[in-house]
């Protein structure tokens, strides 16, 4: 669904992402995705600056598979378009989880 996704100016008809508020948080959120690839992170699509020729401050969306829950891109909120994902078996992740006070644990 992301390829199908078209950014543009959120006033103009079927836009359906639109550009982060300013070029300084951009290069923050740029900066906070290459930093979690170095530290392990791997990116499954997109998060990637695009539309450079309207001036805009677009990323497109895109998921990281995060190493564990202690990866940064885990950890940070990133007001963007990435979502991260940790793979973990369903057992591993409720019991680690359930003993951990900083990430809350939601099972239904």
């Amino acid at each position: 669904r992301q390829q199908r996704q078209r950014g543009a100016d959120v006033i103009e008809p079927g836009a359906q992402i639109g550009a982060l508020i300013e070029d300084a948080h951009m290069k923050k959120v740029l900066s906070m995705i290459e930093a979690g690839e170095k530290a392990g992170a791997r990116r499954a699509f997109g998060a990637e600056q695009v539309m450079q020729d309207t001036g805009g401050s677009y990323i497109s969306p895109g998921v990281f598979i995060a190493p564990d829950n202690e990866s940064s891109l885990a950890r940070q909120e990133i007001f963007g378009p990435v979502l991260t994902a940790i793979a973990a078996a369903m057992s591993s992740l409720i019991s680690t989880e359930a003993r951990s006070p900083t990430t809350p644990l939601m099972v239904s």
